[in-house]
This record gives C-alpha cells, sequence and structure tokens, in this order.
C-alpha cells in the first residue's frame, strides 16, 4: 500500500507544471533556488508535499484537541469564554451553537494574543 502511495505521489508531482511546483515547494517552505534541473525540482516537490502534509497532519489534530476542550467546557465556561473573546452568544440556539461559537471566540482570542505578542516583539 505505501508504495502505491508513492506511485500515486509521483504522478501528481509529475504532471504539474514547473510553476505550479514552485507554488507548491515555496507553499511549504522549502527552497527551489538550488534546484539545476527539473528532476531536482520534482524531488523537492515531493519533499514539499511530505512536508505540508505533516503540517495540515498536525493542524488537524490542534483542531481535534481543541475540540474536545470546548466540548469539555460547561455552558456557562463557554458563554464567558465568547464574552470574552468579544463575540456573542445572543444568537446561539442550541449548545452545538454554543460550542461552534467557542471555537470561534478561541480562535480570536488566540489571534488577539498573538497580534499583543507581535507589538512587544
Amino acid at each position: 500500500a505505501e508504495e502505491a502511495d508513492v506511485d500515486e505521489l509521483s504522478a501528481k508531482i509529475n504532471a504539474l507544471s514547473v510553476k505550479d511546483l514552485k507554488e507548491l515547494i515555496a507553499e511549504s517552505g522549502l527552497s527551489s533556488d538550488d534546484c539545476i534541473d527539473e528532476a531536482d525540482l520534482r524531488a523537492r516537490g515531493r519533499d514539499a508535499y511530505e512536508a505540508l502534509k505533516a503540517r495540515y497532519e498536525a493542524e488537524e489534530a490542534d483542531v481535534d484537541e481543541l475540540s474536545a476542550k470546548i466540548n469539555a467546557l460547561s455552558v456557562k465556561d463557554l458563554k464567558e469564554l465568547i464574552a470574552e473573546s468579544g463575540l456573542s452568544s445572543d444568537d446561539c440556539i442550541d449548545e452545538a451553537d454554543l460550542r461552534a461559537r467557542g471555537r470561534d471566540a478561541y480562535e480570536a482570542l488566540k489571534a488577539r494574543y498573538e497580534a499583543e505578542e507581535a507589538d512587544v516583539d
């Protein structure tokens, strides 16, 4: 199965234009500056794909962890989190709405905190 995944990835990488390969590589944070020919670029494209895949899997794990934390909060705590973020829970009809807004509140607070940290630096 792993060999089939490698073959499928190689086929996808080989189907990309040079421009698209360079964009994929840049998006991953890697550089294509030292790639001499198209084969080097395609090999770096495979590395870029793996790097992006790992990043997305880590982000997915973070989302799962956040959902677990939000689901563990009481309704009262959710409303406090939402209010602290500056959002409103007035239009939330049920607990599922509150939990979804709680995730939004967490992201808003996280963005605020990161912006404050950037201002300090």
